[in-house]
């Protein structure tokens, strides 16, 4: 999955519901060679054509920036975004059975974009390592417009997602893609 922009605008007229912005996985019970791995970010990349920050069209000035992740430093930035499942650390397995690890070492950023990726690996016991990026105790909002700019992966078994989680840390979430 190719990620090449994260925005999130409030409007001054929100009501007070509590949301974690986006939980992003890629959970793969097969995997793409290095070549298609190579040919899938070459096409993020020469893809990309985004300009600088506008309000949507449809928003009026009631509505302001909150949020904005371009993925134009190195690395990802660790005041916004965490690694891992979010209540359990390193290695963690979410919805997958027990087969996959989610680990930052499936996590990269380059070009503007940050690429999360999926390898059929041993590791603690799971046969697959996965990425996974969220912004569970770094962001909160409350109702808003997200503009979200991502290349899902293509292939068999492949699941790239987007959801919304609430901040009370229950399994309840609302699909962007999945």
């Amino acid at each position: 999955m190719h990620i090449m922009r994260i925005r999130t605008f409030l409007s001054s007229h929100s009501m007070e519901i509590r949301l974690l912005l986006v939980l992003l996985i890629v959970y793969p019970p097969i995997s793409l060679s290095s070549q298609q791995k190579q040919e899938n970010r070459q096409q993020a990349t020469a893809t990309r054509n985004i300009t600088g920050p506008i309000l949507p069209s449809g928003l009026d000035s009631s509505w302001h920036l909150v949020f904005d992740d371009e993925f134009n430093s190195r690395t990802l930035d660790s005041a916004r975004w965490i690694t891992n499942a979010g209540r359990g650390g390193k290695c963690t397995s979410v919805d997958v059975g027990g087969i996959a690890c989610f680990d930052s070492s499936a996590i990269s950023v380059n070009n503007g974009n940050v690429h999360i990726e999926a390898n059929k690996e041993q590791i603690n016991g799971m046969g697959y390592l996965a990425g996974i990026i969220n912004t569970d105790t770094k962001y909160y909002f409350t109702y808003g417009y997200f503009d979200i700019r991502a290349k899902m992966p293509k292939g068999d078994g492949l699941w790239g997602s987007i959801w919304l989680y609430n901040q009370a840390g229950d399994d309840n979430e609302i699909d962007i893609v999945e």
